[in-house]
């Protein structure tokens, strides 16, 4: 049987092309979320990775620099839109330049018919106030008339339901308090009792909203509405925007932070599913590209632009692991740590284990250039990797640039380091390709050295069907 129902190409895809330095299309077969952008090869400019993340407080003129700290930045080193097929790169040197070869890496979340519903409570709190409750229906968010982010051709429900909620309606307006808004909203039953709703399913172009009680005033708050993709997710003790497919096990969120203790929070990821790799970068406070992976011990973290083993943050949670602290709905990490500053913003990636499409675990190294078998059960697309036992550089290989090494068809040996700005790397006779997973030929240290672990990122090219393969068997 086969492992998933759709092609990967569908959320995820790489691909190559040749600069112009004019603005132009890049075909990715799907809705990009989140771009990183390689320069291979060619004169000026720099060869750093350039990403892009399609949610609110990023956008497409809001770039990082993967191998770097910076904060993110607007200048020429941007992407004009997001498409539905892509995206658009206009005339930088970094990413489109005359004559230069550039790698894209994009994945996809959301939609732009996103569904979702929000469960509404009322609460005394210097008045009666609007609150809500998470996805399960286990706690209530512990802020009054927060500001909501939706996004433009979603639907979203505020089921009133609770009891709480008798004789205050819930509706919009375009001022707090103000006249009711009535584009694209239905409502249903009595507030206070089962069934009852108010639902919107966001315009194009909307203006700025609130919401409301009509009965009684100061209840509500705001609304942004964005072009962007990502709703307001409440399921952690840090409110976020989430831009998430279930399907592909892709989460991409954004969220600021006020004023915080020292401890720990938790940030609620919209996957339905437990996540296997969580990463959070400052938007527009310095910082690392803080990521823990399946191999991570608690208070535990790598860094994606640094080639450094596994570190600790003394006696603090930076990534919480264990029970009740990674769940379906949220994960943890810790402030002072990662979540730096105050009144700062970030961004946040969190990936789940999807078989046939992702998969994410480690390899044990045997510096032998008969090296290990890397069994992921797909052709992988795109597979990187790193070693946890020393500071060795972060290698990554794509299906785009798998020329054959030699005579042997399915052999490469061309790599990017993901924390530096070099050219193409090649090592020795590289890795053979095969349907169901990655066999090593290095006996480099960055990739193969005896006795060191790895852990590794895999995305699928081509799923396997029928029967599944072995792990340790190429196929």
């Amino acid at each position: 049987m086969a492992h998933i129902t759709f092609k990967p190409s569908d959320f995820f895809n790489c691909v190559e092309w040749t600069g112009n330095d004019s603005n132009r299309s890049i075909a990715m077969g799907h809705h990009s979320s989140c771009v990183w952008i390689k320069k291979a090869s060619g004169s000026g400019g720099n060869k750093n990775w350039q990403t892009f993340d399609n949610v609110p407080l990023r956008g497409p003129e809001e770039r990082f620099v993967l191998n770097g700290t910076q904060t993110t930045a607007t200048s020429t080193d941007k992407l004009s839109a997001f498409t539905n097929t892509g995206f658009n790169v206009g005339s930088s040197n970094d990413i489109n330049g005359s004559s230069a070869d550039y790698m894209g890496y994009s994945w996809a979340a959301g939609s732009a018919t996103e569904s979702k519903t929000y469960k509404v409570v009322v609460v005394s709190d210097s008045g009666n106030k609007y609150r809500f409750r998470n996805s399960t229906d286990t706690a209530t968010f512990a802020q009054s008339a927060v500001t909501l982010d939706l996004q433009e051709g979603g639907t979203y429900t505020f089921d009133q339901s609770d009891a709480s909620n008798a004789t205050h309606p819930f509706r919009f307006s375009t001022s707090a308090d103000g006249a009711d808004y009535t584009t694209g909203v239905t409502t249903n039953g009595t507030p206070g009792q089962a069934g009852a709703y108010t639902r919107i399913t966001v315009a194009a172009s909307a203006p700025t909203l609130y919401y409301k009680c009509s009965s009684h005033s100061g209840m509500g708050g705001q609304i942004n509405t964005n072009v962007e993709f990502g709703s307001t997710n409440l399921d952690g003790t840090i409110q976020t925007t989430t831009n998430v497919s279930s399907t592909a096990g892709v989460s991409i969120m954004s969220f600021s932070i006020g004023t915080l203790s020292n401890g720990s929070y938790t940030l609620g990821h919209g996957l339905g599913d437990t996540p296997a790799i969580m990463v959070i970068k400052g938007i527009d406070v310095s910082s690392d590209w803080y990521l823990s992976t399946p191999a991570s011990a608690n208070n535990e973290y790598l860094r994606w632009n640094i080639s450094d083993a596994p570190s600790t943050a003394g006696s603090r949670t930076t990534f919480d692991r264990s029970g009740s602290a990674l769940t379906s709905t949220f994960f943890s990490a810790d402030y002072n740590n990662i979540l730096t500053g105050t009144n700062k913003k970030f961004l946040a990636y969190a990936w789940a284990q999807k078989k046939g499409f992702s998969r994410f675990g480690t390899f044990t190294g045997n510096g032998d250039v008969d090296g290990p078998f890397v069994y992921t059960g797909f052709k992988p697309a795109l597979f990187f990797y790193h070693s946890r036992t020393s500071g060795k550089n972060w290698l990554l290989q794509d299906k785009v640039r798998s020329l054959p090494v030699q005579s042997n068809f399915n052999q490469t040996n061309t790599n990017f380091y993901m924390d530096g700005s070099n050219d193409n790397i090649t090592y020795g006779q590289g890795y053979d390709q095969h349907a169901n997973g990655i066999k090593l030929r290095i006996t480099d240290s960055h990739a193969n050295a005896s006795g060191h672990v790895y852990d590794y990122f895999a995305f699928a090219d081509t799923p396997m069907t029928g029967i599944n393969g072995t792990p340790g068997v190429a196929r």
